[in-house]
């Protein structure tokens, strides 16, 4: 199963590696049954919350970096199609989740358009997390690890949104 982590994975490993977080990292990483994947934007959201000391500790900027590189070897990191700014294009605004990621990254997965009645819009969506439903679609993931619980209240077509905690029991870490 590929699995895409964001910032509340990263950061809540960083507090606790020990935890579910830093568990399920320590899985995909290791070529387990789970293949992780990131983005450039997530690490980067990452790492200004635990050197500004948003997450309640400042970090040295090292030791953040050294985290991510233990975890580098198989783990995908790629580069996220968008960044957290939300598009300029108004025209989106109003359209699914799914139908936005396809329009910015031009990707035709078919799965990105899959029950857009169903998917939130923008009024309905934090459109700073965006960036993290677009690069989970573009690295082709199936599920998406979050703390967050706004991926919990729509659908987000064939991506399927997962707490940390359910997906560490599930395979046993927990």
């Amino acid at each position: 199963m590929k699995v895409f982590f964001d910032a509340t994975v990263w950061c809540g490993a960083l507090l606790n590696p020990f935890g579910p977080n830093g568990k399920l990292l320590d899985l995909a990483s290791t070529g387990g049954p789970l293949k992780g994947v990131t983005s450039d934007v997530v690490l980067l959201e990452t790492y200004r919350h635990a050197v500004q000391g948003d997450l309640g500790h400042v970090f040295d900027p090292d030791d953040v970096w050294a985290y991510v590189d233990a975890h580098r070897p198989l783990l995908d990191i790629s580069q996220a199609p968008i960044g957290r700014a939300l598009p300029k294009r108004t025209d989106l605004h109003n359209l699914a989740i799914g139908a936005i990621v396809y329009e910015l990254t031009g990707r035709s997965r078919e799965d990105m358009l899959k029950d857009l009645a169903q998917q939130a819009t923008l009024p309905n969506f934090d459109a700073h997390d965006l960036h993290v439903v677009a690069a989970s679609y573009a690295a082709g993931a199936e599920v998406l690890c979050s703390s967050d619980r706004g991926f919990f209240k729509q659908s987000l077509g064939a991506l399927i949104p997962h707490r940390p905690t359910d997906l560490a029991h599930e395979y046993g870490l927990i």
